[in-house]
Protein backbone atom coordinates (compact mmCIF):
# COMPACT_ATOMS: atom_id res chain seq x y z
CA UNK A 1 0.00 0.00 0.00
CA UNK A 2 1.34 3.81 -1.30
CA UNK A 3 0.51 6.25 1.14
CA UNK A 4 -0.23 9.20 -0.27
CA UNK A 5 2.15 11.91 -0.56
CA UNK A 6 0.49 14.02 1.74
CA UNK A 7 0.93 12.29 4.47
CA UNK A 8 4.38 11.05 6.04
CA UNK A 9 4.64 7.14 6.53
CA UNK A 10 5.36 6.97 9.86
CA UNK A 11 4.33 9.76 12.49
CA UNK A 12 6.63 11.62 13.69
CA UNK A 13 5.97 11.27 17.39
CA UNK A 14 6.58 8.09 17.08
CA UNK A 15 10.20 8.42 16.70
CA UNK A 16 10.45 10.42 19.77
CA UNK A 17 12.98 8.58 22.55
CA UNK A 18 10.79 8.54 25.58
CA UNK A 19 12.90 7.57 28.37
CA UNK A 20 11.57 5.44 31.45
CA UNK A 21 12.21 8.68 33.81
CA UNK A 22 9.66 10.57 31.83
CA UNK A 23 6.99 8.18 32.03
CA UNK A 24 4.69 8.44 34.93
CA UNK A 25 5.05 6.80 37.83
CA UNK A 26 3.49 2.80 38.11
CA UNK A 27 0.70 2.43 40.54
CA UNK A 28 1.52 0.84 43.44
CA UNK A 29 0.30 -2.71 44.20
CA UNK A 30 -2.12 -4.45 46.55
CA UNK A 31 0.46 -5.33 48.89
CA UNK A 32 2.28 -1.98 49.09
CA UNK A 33 -1.35 -0.16 49.48
CA UNK A 34 -2.35 -2.80 52.62
CA UNK A 35 1.23 -2.43 54.09
CA UNK A 36 1.09 1.58 53.69
CA UNK A 37 4.33 1.69 52.31
CA UNK A 38 3.68 5.46 50.55
CA UNK A 39 1.48 7.62 51.85
CA UNK A 40 -1.51 8.84 50.27
CA UNK A 41 -1.32 12.42 48.87
CA UNK A 42 -3.00 15.30 50.92
CA UNK A 43 -6.35 16.03 49.55
CA UNK A 44 -7.19 19.10 47.08
CA UNK A 45 -7.60 22.29 48.56
CA UNK A 46 -6.08 25.51 49.93
CA UNK A 47 -5.39 25.00 53.95
CA UNK A 48 -5.35 28.27 56.11
CA UNK A 49 -4.58 29.42 59.68
CA UNK A 50 -7.11 31.80 60.54
CA UNK A 51 -6.69 30.97 63.90
CA UNK A 52 -3.61 33.18 64.14
CA UNK A 53 -5.92 36.05 64.10
CA UNK A 54 -6.15 35.54 68.04
CA UNK A 55 -3.07 34.67 68.92
CA UNK A 56 -1.83 37.44 71.24
CA UNK A 57 1.38 39.06 70.01
CA UNK A 58 3.94 38.35 72.48
CA UNK A 59 7.61 37.05 72.76
CA UNK A 60 7.71 33.56 73.45
CA UNK A 61 10.78 31.86 75.71
CA UNK A 62 10.59 28.78 73.92
CA UNK A 63 9.03 26.61 70.79
CA UNK A 64 6.19 24.68 73.26
CA UNK A 65 5.03 27.73 74.37
CA UNK A 66 4.22 29.32 71.31
CA UNK A 67 2.66 25.56 70.57
CA UNK A 68 0.54 25.24 73.20
CA UNK A 69 -1.22 29.19 72.80
CA UNK A 70 -1.68 28.25 69.28
CA UNK A 71 -3.42 24.81 69.98
CA UNK A 72 -5.60 27.23 72.69
CA UNK A 73 -6.44 29.22 69.53
CA UNK A 74 -7.20 26.62 67.46
CA UNK A 75 -9.38 25.03 69.65
CA UNK A 76 -11.22 28.32 70.10
CA UNK A 77 -11.89 28.41 66.20
CA UNK A 78 -13.18 25.23 65.64
CA UNK A 79 -15.96 25.58 68.26
CA UNK A 80 -19.56 25.40 66.92
CA UNK A 81 -20.86 28.97 66.04
CA UNK A 82 -24.08 30.45 67.31
CA UNK A 83 -25.17 30.43 63.84
CA UNK A 84 -23.99 27.07 62.85
CA UNK A 85 -25.82 25.65 66.50
CA UNK A 86 -29.07 27.15 65.31
CA UNK A 87 -29.13 25.75 61.83
CA UNK A 88 -28.35 22.31 62.99
CA UNK A 89 -31.25 21.94 65.27
CA UNK A 90 -33.76 23.62 63.00
CA UNK A 91 -32.58 21.10 60.00
CA UNK A 92 -32.66 17.92 62.23
CA UNK A 93 -36.20 18.99 63.67
CA UNK A 94 -37.34 19.02 60.37
CA UNK A 95 -35.73 15.82 59.35
CA UNK A 96 -37.41 14.24 62.81
CA UNK A 97 -40.90 15.30 61.28
CA UNK A 98 -39.99 13.65 58.28
CA UNK A 99 -38.79 10.40 59.98
CA UNK A 100 -41.60 10.54 62.11
CA UNK A 101 -44.10 10.05 59.09
CA UNK A 102 -42.43 6.36 58.57
CA UNK A 103 -41.96 5.62 62.00
CA UNK A 104 -45.00 7.48 64.33
CA UNK A 105 -43.93 6.17 67.58
CA UNK A 106 -39.89 6.59 67.25
CA UNK A 107 -37.43 8.54 68.77
CA UNK A 108 -34.85 10.57 67.36
CA UNK A 109 -31.43 10.76 69.30
CA UNK A 110 -28.10 12.25 68.27
CA UNK A 111 -24.98 10.47 68.95
CA UNK A 112 -21.43 10.98 68.26
CA UNK A 113 -19.21 13.87 68.02
CA UNK A 114 -22.27 16.19 67.53
CA UNK A 115 -23.86 15.34 70.87
CA UNK A 116 -20.38 15.41 72.77
CA UNK A 117 -19.13 19.00 71.74
CA UNK A 118 -16.34 17.43 70.10
CA UNK A 119 -17.44 17.90 66.15
CA UNK A 120 -15.42 20.27 63.62
CA UNK A 121 -16.73 22.56 61.23
CA UNK A 122 -18.79 20.66 59.12
CA UNK A 123 -18.71 17.18 60.36
CA UNK A 124 -21.19 14.28 60.12
CA UNK A 125 -24.28 14.42 62.33
CA UNK A 126 -25.25 10.82 63.38
CA UNK A 127 -28.33 10.15 64.21
CA UNK A 128 -29.91 6.86 65.40
CA UNK A 129 -34.02 5.97 64.78
CA UNK A 130 -35.14 3.85 68.48
CA UNK A 131 -38.78 2.38 67.38
CA UNK A 132 -40.34 -0.91 67.80
CA UNK A 133 -41.75 -1.64 64.26
CA UNK A 134 -38.24 -2.53 63.03
CA UNK A 135 -37.63 -6.60 63.00
CA UNK A 136 -34.20 -8.13 61.71
CA UNK A 137 -31.29 -6.84 59.20
CA UNK A 138 -33.33 -7.29 56.57
CA UNK A 139 -36.50 -5.11 57.56
CA UNK A 140 -34.08 -2.53 58.79
CA UNK A 141 -31.99 -2.01 55.53
CA UNK A 142 -35.98 -1.52 54.06
CA UNK A 143 -36.82 0.83 56.12
CA UNK A 144 -33.73 2.53 55.62
CA UNK A 145 -34.61 2.75 51.80
CA UNK A 146 -37.87 3.94 52.46
CA UNK A 147 -36.51 6.85 54.53
CA UNK A 148 -34.05 7.87 51.27
CA UNK A 149 -36.79 8.10 49.43
CA UNK A 150 -39.11 10.16 51.78
CA UNK A 151 -35.84 12.86 51.79
CA UNK A 152 -35.79 12.65 48.11
CA UNK A 153 -39.49 13.21 47.08
CA UNK A 154 -39.04 15.89 50.21
CA UNK A 155 -36.63 17.47 48.64
CA UNK A 156 -34.38 17.68 51.37
CA UNK A 157 -31.87 15.53 49.91
CA UNK A 158 -30.82 14.77 46.46
CA UNK A 159 -28.63 11.64 46.40
CA UNK A 160 -29.13 10.00 49.71
CA UNK A 161 -27.36 6.45 49.93
CA UNK A 162 -27.55 2.99 51.77
CA UNK A 163 -24.61 1.47 52.79
CA UNK A 164 -26.77 -2.14 53.16
CA UNK A 165 -23.71 -4.02 53.10
CA UNK A 166 -22.31 -3.03 56.24
CA UNK A 167 -22.39 -4.39 59.78
CA UNK A 168 -24.63 -1.93 60.37
CA UNK A 169 -26.26 -0.40 57.93
CA UNK A 170 -26.77 3.55 57.80
CA UNK A 171 -27.95 6.02 55.68
CA UNK A 172 -26.13 8.90 54.47
CA UNK A 173 -26.77 11.85 52.70
CA UNK A 174 -26.25 15.61 52.41
CA UNK A 175 -28.75 18.12 52.36
CA UNK A 176 -29.14 20.84 49.69
CA UNK A 177 -27.44 23.52 49.10
CA UNK A 178 -30.54 25.96 50.55
CA UNK A 179 -30.45 23.68 53.37
CA UNK A 180 -26.55 24.19 54.34
CA UNK A 181 -25.57 20.75 52.72
CA UNK A 182 -25.07 19.61 56.06
CA UNK A 183 -24.00 15.25 56.51
CA UNK A 184 -25.82 12.85 58.22
CA UNK A 185 -25.54 9.60 58.74
CA UNK A 186 -28.92 7.41 60.45
CA UNK A 187 -29.26 4.27 61.62
CA UNK A 188 -31.56 2.01 63.01
CA UNK A 189 -32.06 0.60 66.95
CA UNK A 190 -27.79 0.83 67.28
CA UNK A 191 -27.92 1.61 70.73
CA UNK A 192 -23.92 1.14 71.23
CA UNK A 193 -23.58 4.95 69.91
CA UNK A 194 -25.71 6.74 72.70
CA UNK A 195 -24.63 4.44 75.73
CA UNK A 196 -21.17 5.67 74.96
CA UNK A 197 -22.51 9.40 75.88
CA UNK A 198 -22.07 8.95 79.47
CA UNK A 199 -18.97 7.01 79.59
CA UNK A 200 -17.28 9.72 76.95
CA UNK A 201 -18.15 12.34 79.44
CA UNK A 202 -17.09 10.94 82.09
CA UNK A 203 -13.64 10.97 80.61
CA UNK A 204 -14.01 14.45 79.58
CA UNK A 205 -14.61 15.45 83.11
CA UNK A 206 -11.76 13.67 84.61
CA UNK A 207 -9.06 14.52 81.58
CA UNK A 208 -8.91 17.76 80.79
CA UNK A 209 -6.68 17.24 77.72
CA UNK A 210 -8.82 14.79 76.59
CA UNK A 211 -10.55 17.34 74.41
CA UNK A 212 -7.84 19.46 72.88
CA UNK A 213 -5.68 16.77 71.46
CA UNK A 214 -8.59 14.81 70.32
CA UNK A 215 -9.74 17.73 68.30
CA UNK A 216 -5.96 18.46 67.33
CA UNK A 217 -5.87 14.55 66.16
CA UNK A 218 -9.26 14.73 64.34
CA UNK A 219 -8.44 17.88 61.98
CA UNK A 220 -4.66 16.22 61.58
CA UNK A 221 -6.43 12.96 60.28
CA UNK A 222 -9.17 14.87 57.87
CA UNK A 223 -6.36 16.89 56.69
CA UNK A 224 -4.77 13.84 55.10
CA UNK A 225 -7.90 12.01 54.64
CA UNK A 226 -7.46 8.92 57.03
CA UNK A 227 -10.53 10.18 59.94
CA UNK A 228 -12.63 8.20 58.50
CA UNK A 229 -13.20 4.43 59.59
CA UNK A 230 -15.75 3.46 56.27
CA UNK A 231 -12.21 3.73 54.52
CA UNK A 232 -10.13 2.03 56.35
CA UNK A 233 -8.94 5.21 58.29
CA UNK A 234 -9.03 6.08 62.41
CA UNK A 235 -12.53 6.99 63.70
CA UNK A 236 -13.70 9.83 65.89
CA UNK A 237 -14.28 6.84 68.27
CA UNK A 238 -11.03 5.09 67.90
CA UNK A 239 -9.09 8.33 68.04
CA UNK A 240 -10.89 8.53 71.39
CA UNK A 241 -10.17 5.52 72.88
CA UNK A 242 -6.39 6.05 71.61
CA UNK A 243 -5.41 9.34 73.50
CA UNK A 244 -7.94 8.21 76.62
CA UNK A 245 -4.84 5.56 76.93
CA UNK A 246 -2.19 7.44 76.53
CA UNK A 247 -3.10 9.97 79.00
CA UNK A 248 -3.87 7.41 81.34
CA UNK A 249 -0.94 5.18 80.25
CA UNK A 250 1.72 8.82 80.40
CA UNK A 251 4.71 7.71 78.51
CA UNK A 252 5.83 11.07 78.20
CA UNK A 253 8.76 12.18 80.97
CA UNK A 254 6.44 14.77 82.12
CA UNK A 255 5.53 16.04 85.45
CA UNK A 256 1.99 14.90 87.03
CA UNK A 257 0.78 18.66 86.38
CA UNK A 258 0.92 18.30 82.46
CA UNK A 259 -1.40 15.88 81.93
CA UNK A 260 -3.72 16.90 85.19
CA UNK A 261 -3.47 21.00 84.63
CA UNK A 262 -2.47 20.99 81.13
CA UNK A 263 -4.00 25.03 80.84
CA UNK A 264 -2.24 25.90 83.59
CA UNK A 265 1.18 24.40 82.90
CA UNK A 266 0.64 25.50 79.98
CA UNK A 267 1.90 21.82 77.98
CA UNK A 268 -0.56 21.03 75.47
CA UNK A 269 2.36 21.39 73.15
CA UNK A 270 4.63 18.72 74.64
CA UNK A 271 1.37 16.65 74.99
CA UNK A 272 1.06 16.65 71.34
CA UNK A 273 4.35 15.99 70.47
CA UNK A 274 4.74 12.94 72.68
CA UNK A 275 1.31 11.85 71.79
CA UNK A 276 2.46 11.31 68.07
CA UNK A 277 5.56 10.26 68.92
CA UNK A 278 4.14 7.53 70.94
CA UNK A 279 1.99 6.03 68.81
CA UNK A 280 4.43 6.53 66.15
CA UNK A 281 7.53 4.31 66.70
CA UNK A 282 6.65 3.22 70.50
CA UNK A 283 3.66 1.87 70.92
CA UNK A 284 3.76 -2.10 70.26
CA UNK A 285 1.59 -2.83 67.70
CA UNK A 286 2.86 -6.76 67.06
CA UNK A 287 2.38 -7.91 71.14
CA UNK A 288 -0.04 -5.77 72.54
CA UNK A 289 -4.00 -3.94 72.30
CA UNK A 290 -5.62 -0.97 73.89
CA UNK A 291 -7.79 -1.74 77.32
CA UNK A 292 -9.11 1.61 78.06
CA UNK A 293 -11.42 -0.26 80.81
CA UNK A 294 -8.89 -1.25 82.68
CA UNK A 295 -6.25 1.44 81.84
CA UNK A 296 -3.06 -0.45 80.30
CA UNK A 297 -1.85 -2.58 77.46
CA UNK A 298 -2.88 -6.19 77.46
CA UNK A 299 -1.24 -9.08 74.99
CA UNK A 300 -3.50 -10.00 72.16
CA UNK A 301 -3.26 -13.60 72.34
CA UNK A 302 -5.48 -13.26 75.05
CA UNK A 303 -8.19 -11.74 73.12
CA UNK A 304 -7.26 -13.97 70.04
CA UNK A 305 -6.81 -10.65 68.27
CA UNK A 306 -3.38 -11.89 66.41
CA UNK A 307 -3.51 -11.68 62.55
CA UNK A 308 -0.85 -13.70 60.41
CA UNK A 309 -1.20 -11.74 57.92
CA UNK A 310 -1.15 -8.07 59.57
CA UNK A 311 1.23 -8.67 62.67
CA UNK A 312 1.24 -5.04 63.24
CA UNK A 313 -2.36 -4.22 63.09
CA UNK A 314 -3.88 -1.91 65.48
CA UNK A 315 -6.40 -3.09 68.16
CA UNK A 316 -8.38 -1.51 70.63
CA UNK A 317 -11.22 -2.78 73.09
CA UNK A 318 -14.55 -1.07 73.00
CA UNK A 319 -15.47 -0.01 76.35
CA UNK A 320 -19.46 -0.87 75.34
CA UNK A 321 -18.67 -4.39 74.48
CA UNK A 322 -15.00 -5.78 75.43
CA UNK A 323 -15.05 -8.35 73.15
CA UNK A 324 -15.13 -5.84 69.97
CA UNK A 325 -12.30 -4.64 68.29
CA UNK A 326 -12.91 -1.03 67.44
CA UNK A 327 -9.49 -0.73 65.91
CA UNK A 328 -9.97 -3.83 63.16
CA UNK A 329 -11.02 -1.45 60.10
CA UNK A 330 -8.26 0.70 60.62
CA UNK A 331 -6.61 -0.55 57.33
CA UNK A 332 -4.54 2.16 56.91
CA UNK A 333 -2.40 2.24 59.92
CA UNK A 334 0.85 2.18 58.63
CA UNK A 335 0.10 5.71 56.27
CA UNK A 336 -1.05 6.65 59.92
CA UNK A 337 2.23 5.97 61.57
CA UNK A 338 3.92 7.26 58.74
CA UNK A 339 1.87 10.81 59.32
CA UNK A 340 2.30 10.45 63.12
CA UNK A 341 6.16 10.68 62.41
CA UNK A 342 6.86 13.33 59.87
CA UNK A 343 4.30 15.46 61.89
CA UNK A 344 6.54 15.18 65.43
CA UNK A 345 9.90 15.68 63.36
CA UNK A 346 8.53 18.68 61.85
CA UNK A 347 7.35 20.19 64.94
CA UNK A 348 10.36 18.98 66.54
CA UNK A 349 12.57 21.06 63.48
CA UNK A 350 10.29 23.97 63.49
CA UNK A 351 12.26 27.42 63.58
CA UNK A 352 10.95 29.39 66.56
CA UNK A 353 10.43 33.34 65.18
CA UNK A 354 8.03 35.42 64.54
CA UNK A 355 8.79 35.30 59.97
CA UNK A 356 8.07 31.99 60.14
CA UNK A 357 4.35 31.88 60.57
CA UNK A 358 2.05 29.58 62.49
CA UNK A 359 4.09 26.39 63.91
CA UNK A 360 0.67 24.01 64.19
CA UNK A 361 -0.17 25.07 60.51
CA UNK A 362 2.73 23.01 59.66
CA UNK A 363 0.64 20.18 60.36
CA UNK A 364 -3.00 21.15 60.35
CA UNK A 365 -5.19 23.43 58.81
CA UNK A 366 -8.64 24.75 57.97
CA UNK A 367 -9.63 24.49 54.27
CA UNK A 368 -11.55 26.91 51.90
CA UNK A 369 -14.26 24.42 51.88
CA UNK A 370 -15.01 24.19 55.86
CA UNK A 371 -14.25 28.68 55.66
CA UNK A 372 -16.91 28.75 53.02
CA UNK A 373 -19.21 26.30 54.57
CA UNK A 374 -19.22 28.86 57.72
CA UNK A 375 -19.98 31.98 55.76
CA UNK A 376 -22.87 30.00 54.15
CA UNK A 377 -24.61 28.71 57.25
CA UNK A 378 -24.14 32.44 58.74
CA UNK A 379 -25.51 34.15 55.36
CA UNK A 380 -28.29 31.52 55.93
CA UNK A 381 -29.52 32.10 59.59
CA UNK A 382 -29.33 36.09 59.34
CA UNK A 383 -30.77 36.45 55.83
CA UNK A 384 -33.68 33.98 56.63
CA UNK A 385 -33.15 31.74 53.56
CA UNK A 386 -33.22 28.71 55.95
CA UNK A 387 -36.35 28.96 57.22
CA UNK A 388 -38.17 29.52 54.14
CA UNK A 389 -36.03 26.68 52.53
CA UNK A 390 -36.92 24.37 55.47
CA UNK A 391 -40.67 25.58 55.29
CA UNK A 392 -40.62 24.34 51.58
CA UNK A 393 -39.68 20.68 52.63
CA UNK A 394 -42.88 18.68 52.08
CA UNK A 395 -43.65 15.83 50.49
CA UNK A 396 -45.69 15.56 47.25
CA UNK A 397 -49.96 15.19 47.61
CA UNK A 398 -49.31 11.17 46.38
CA UNK A 399 -48.14 10.85 49.93
CA UNK A 400 -51.11 11.86 51.72
CA UNK A 401 -53.33 9.45 49.28
CA UNK A 402 -54.84 6.52 51.52
CA UNK A 403 -53.13 3.25 50.92
CA UNK A 404 -54.51 0.92 47.73
CA UNK A 405 -56.64 -1.49 48.86
CA UNK A 406 -56.13 -5.71 48.47
CA UNK A 407 -59.85 -6.32 47.82
CA UNK A 408 -62.37 -5.10 45.06
CA UNK A 409 -64.19 -2.67 46.89
CA UNK A 410 -67.06 -3.68 44.66
CA UNK A 411 -67.28 -7.27 46.05
CA UNK A 412 -68.16 -5.99 49.76
CA UNK A 413 -65.83 -8.88 51.67
CA UNK A 414 -63.33 -7.39 54.04
CA UNK A 415 -59.78 -7.95 52.43
CA UNK A 416 -58.20 -11.52 53.56
CA UNK A 417 -55.35 -12.69 55.19
CA UNK A 418 -52.34 -12.08 53.11
CA UNK A 419 -50.91 -15.71 53.90
CA UNK A 420 -54.39 -17.51 53.54
CA UNK A 421 -54.20 -19.39 50.87
CA UNK A 422 -57.22 -21.87 51.04
CA UNK A 423 -60.05 -21.87 48.27
CA UNK A 424 -62.76 -21.55 50.23
CA UNK A 425 -62.88 -20.01 53.29
CA UNK A 426 -63.87 -22.01 56.99
CA UNK A 427 -67.23 -23.07 57.90
CA UNK A 428 -67.08 -20.37 60.97
CA UNK A 429 -67.16 -17.89 58.01
CA UNK A 430 -70.79 -18.06 57.08
CA UNK A 431 -70.23 -18.23 53.61
CA UNK A 432 -71.48 -21.13 51.54
CA UNK A 433 -69.47 -23.31 48.77
CA UNK A 434 -72.19 -21.99 46.21
CA UNK A 435 -71.14 -18.32 46.72
CA UNK A 436 -67.93 -18.60 44.54
CA UNK A 437 -67.97 -19.19 41.16
CA UNK A 438 -67.22 -22.72 39.48
CA UNK A 439 -63.55 -23.56 38.67
CA UNK A 440 -64.54 -24.01 35.42
CA UNK A 441 -63.97 -20.02 34.55
CA UNK A 442 -60.85 -20.16 34.90
CA UNK A 443 -60.35 -22.08 31.86
CA UNK A 444 -61.80 -19.36 29.84
CA UNK A 445 -58.96 -16.88 30.33
CA UNK A 446 -55.79 -19.06 30.53
CA UNK A 447 -53.72 -15.83 30.63
CA UNK A 448 -53.85 -12.59 32.78
CA UNK A 449 -53.62 -10.52 29.10
CA UNK A 450 -57.23 -11.35 27.92
CA UNK A 451 -58.47 -10.43 31.49
CA UNK A 452 -58.63 -6.52 32.00
CA UNK A 453 -59.24 -6.73 35.83
CA UNK A 454 -56.17 -8.52 36.41
CA UNK A 455 -53.56 -6.26 36.46
CA UNK A 456 -49.95 -6.91 36.97
CA UNK A 457 -49.57 -5.09 40.15
CA UNK A 458 -51.62 -7.65 41.55
CA UNK A 459 -49.76 -11.22 40.48
CA UNK A 460 -48.20 -11.13 44.17
CA UNK A 461 -51.44 -10.75 46.23
CA UNK A 462 -53.32 -13.81 47.27
CA UNK A 463 -56.70 -12.51 46.29
CA UNK A 464 -57.21 -10.16 43.19
CA UNK A 465 -59.11 -7.39 42.48
CA UNK A 466 -62.15 -9.45 41.76
CA UNK A 467 -64.49 -12.03 43.68
CA UNK A 468 -62.52 -15.12 42.10
CA UNK A 469 -60.61 -16.71 44.76
CA UNK A 470 -57.04 -18.20 44.10
CA UNK A 471 -56.05 -22.21 44.44
CA UNK A 472 -52.35 -22.86 46.19
CA UNK A 473 -51.14 -23.71 42.52
CA UNK A 474 -52.66 -20.42 40.95
CA UNK A 475 -51.27 -18.13 43.73
CA UNK A 476 -47.98 -17.40 41.86
CA UNK A 477 -48.45 -18.38 38.55
CA UNK A 478 -51.94 -17.21 37.77
CA UNK A 479 -52.20 -20.08 35.25
CA UNK A 480 -55.60 -22.14 34.54
CA UNK A 481 -55.88 -25.49 36.36
CA UNK A 482 -55.03 -28.28 34.31
CA UNK A 483 -55.81 -31.92 35.36
CA UNK A 484 -52.83 -34.29 35.69
CA UNK A 485 -52.73 -36.11 32.45
CA UNK A 486 -52.83 -40.18 32.94
CA UNK A 487 -51.34 -42.37 30.54
CA UNK A 488 -53.78 -45.05 30.48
Amino acid sequence: MILPPSLPAKPSFLNADVSEAQLPPKPRTGKARAKGVERKDEPEGIWHTPWMDALPMTKYENKEQRLHDEIVAFIQYVQPTSEETSAREKVVKRLTDLIQRRFADCEVKIFGSVAQGLSLPGGDVDITIRTTQVHGDHHRTKCLFQLSRILRDSSFSDKPFVVANAKVPILMFETRRPLGQMKFDININADDGCSMIPLIKTYLDTMPALRPLLLLVKAFLARRGLNSAAASGLGSYASTLLIISFLQLRPGDRPKEAYDSPMESESLGLLMMDFMEYYADKFPYETSYISVVHGQLLPKASKGWLREKQPDALSIESIVDTGKDVGRACGKIGQIRTAFREASATLKAYPLSVETGSILGSIVGISDLTIEYRKRTSALIQSGDLDRAIADVTLPPSWNDPPPLRHNPRDGRPPRDTYQRDRYPPPSSGRRREDYPPRDRYRSYPDNRSYPDMAPQFRQQPYVNDHRPHSDYQHYSHQPYRRPHCPW
